[in-house]
């Protein structure tokens, strides 16, 4: 049983990151938000289909536009739904967070539901902190997972922690990238991007709105599937780190 936490423990940090900060796989591309209005626009009406170019359009273009629209926007929400395998079982994730840029990196926190148990997830300055499912090393209730730890955990997460510490350095994620133009429809845009360096045959698809901010994000593969859908650009978010006297290590995986 440890061992399907701590591997769904892995899951959640990876996929959090994933929905706010702009990695693909085993998430996508860049997170950013939209209204609610177009949320929905996106996820429920058919899409007018539209010719593809001939050679695919550059996915690195695409993405520098959205990060550097995420980065403009500064906060926003996300709700998610993932499943992948975990420790040999099949494990379903929901999540409802709220992000904030500062300085050109991603501070978010979360409350996820996973593995029948709950977790919160804060990250901070490049810094993640995770409560539930598992304990500390020394039995304090946040696990502090750092990038430059020494420790297993921290080493497996330390590339994605990197990376959501610079917006502006997940543009190159995509470089090689093709994105296909799939449809528009009350102008959101639908591109399916292949060829992502971290998934190269895993498509992704990615809804845009006229401001280039992502209204929804969907990607698919052998292993996993996730959808998250974007709301609230602009609303005050505030993320701070938990009380120090309350975080320890990892514990041994």
């Amino acid at each position: 049983m440890k061992s399907v936490l701590m591997c769904a423990t892995v899951l959640v940090a990876a996929v959090s990151l994933a929905g706010c900060g702009g990695t693909a796989a085993p998430a996508v591309a860049t997170a950013t938000t939209t209204p609610a209005a177009s949320t929905s626009a996106a996820s429920t009406a058919p899409t007018t289909n539209a010719p593809p170019a001939a050679d695919g359009i550059d996915g690195t273009g695409i993405a520098a536009k959205m990060v550097m629209a995420l980065v403009k926007a500064g906060s926003g929400r996300y709700d998610m739904v993932s499943s992948g395998a975990a420790g040999g079982q099949q494990v379903t994730m929901t999540a409802k967070s709220e992000f904030v840029v500062v300085n050109g990196a991603m501070d978010s926190k979360a409350t996820m539901s996973v593995a029948g148990g709950s977790m919160e997830v804060v990250s901070v300055g490049g810094v993640m902190y995770m409560k539930g499912l598992i304990k500390s090393k020394d039995g304090k209730p946040w696990v502090k997972i750092d990038p430059n730890g020494t420790d297993e955990f921290s080493k497996r997460m330390a590339p994605q922690l990197k990376s959501a510490a610079d917006l502006r350095s997940q543009v190159e994620v995509y470089e090689g990238s093709k994105a296909t133009l799939i449809g528009t429809d009350a102008g959101v845009r639908h591109y399916r991007l292949t060829g992502v360096s971290s998934a190269p045959a895993q498509p992704f698809d990615i809804y845009l709105d006229a401001s280039d901010l992502p209204v929804k994000v969907t990607t698919k593969s052998d292993s996993m599937e996730m959808t998250i859908t974007y709301s609230g650009f602009g609303d005050a978010v505030t993320v701070t780190a938990p009380p120090a006297a309350q975080v320890g290590p990892p514990p041994a995986m």
